[in-house]
């Protein structure tokens, strides 16, 4: 795993140097071990995040949904298809795009 960045000293650490932790609703907030102050991923990536997951959970609630019909037209189901893997790519792609910055308190 590449090492992580402090927001605020600028140094470099990896996961396993980190000593404190804690869980919130967007993910881990931990403490930097070079100078000790408290972050927190950036907004972007955490709206990013669950832009991704709503997208890939609902495509694939229309995707179940539309194809127990045989009714329906098919290029709605792959249309629904289509969004939930844009979805999960962006659910991907927020963890890649993370960056650490100082915590707001």
């Amino acid at each position: 795993m590449k090492p992580m960045q402090c927001g605020s000293c600028h140094q470099e650490f990896r996961n396993t140097e980190v000593r404190e932790r804690k869980f919130n609703y967007y993910g881990y907030d931990m403490r930097c071990p070079k100078c000790g102050s408290w972050l927190a991923p950036d907004n972007r990536s955490v709206m990013l995040r669950g832009v991704g997951f709503l997208l890939w959970v609902v495509g694939l609630v229309i995707v179940y949904f539309m194809s127990e019909s045989e009714s329906q037209n098919s290029s709605y189901v792959i249309a629904a298809g289509f969004f939930s893997l844009v979805g999960m790519a962006l659910f991907a792609a927020s963890y890649k795009a993370s960056q650490l910055t100082p915590k707001k308190t």
